[in-house]
């Protein structure tokens, strides 16, 4: 576990949908909710990471859906406002933007984690909206693309540095060969 709370646990691997969100039933929704708790802790590195009014627009959409998650949880019927329904599908597209155009901090990657796979649980279960739950897969899908690249590059640079060692690199019966070649060519010109 991470400062943020982020979970790289088999699993946590396991426990995905098809989408890569982590499923959230049961004790893994608690889970979900206590590292979000715990990254929305550190203020400023949320601000660093969506700015100040994505940071709060994120936070304000969380407290809305944890608390239709307790409703539903207690077997109450939940119907968000448009307000809360418009609020949580800006705070998807914030998550997007953030995951599209700017850099990839860790908070910003267990964020996305938690905050996508919450959405996609409450939308699941509640009003069904298809652009969310886009927004919301999407967001798991960039998050997944870059950290394949970020991997990608990693494995690149280690190749790169082994090949610059073995084009430096000049066998012992090559350099005989260059001085054999060379001899001749005296020989020749003569």
């Amino acid at each position: 576990m991470n400062k943020y709370g982020g979970l790289e646990s088999d699993s946590q691997k396991k426990n995905t949908n098809d989408s890569g969100a982590v499923r959230t039933n049961g004790s893994n929704l608690n889970d979900t909710m206590d590292a979000l708790n715990k990254c929305f802790k550190h203020t400023g590195d949320m601000d660093r990471a969506f700015g100040r009014n994505g940071s709060a627009i994120i936070k304000r959409a969380y407290r809305t859906m944890a608390i239709h998650i307790r409703e539903l949880q207690r077997d109450k019927e939940v119907v968000p406002s448009k307000e809360e329904i418009d609020n949580i599908a800006n705070s998807c597209n914030i998550m997007v933007d953030v995951m599209m155009y700017s850099e990839q901090l860790s908070i910003t990657k267990d964020v996305t984690r938690y905050y996508s796979s919450l959405v996609i649980n409450w939308n699941d279960n509640t009003i069904r909206n298809n652009s969310i739950r886009r927004l919301s897969t999407v967001a798991l899908r960039l998050l997944n693309a870059k950290t394949t690249l970020d991997d990608s590059i990693f494995v690149v640079q280690r190749l790169l540095t082994k090949l610059r060692g073995e084009l430096r690199y000049e066998a012992p019966a090559s350099k005989l060969s260059r001085h054999y070649l060379n001899s001749l060519d005296g020989v020749l010109e003569e």
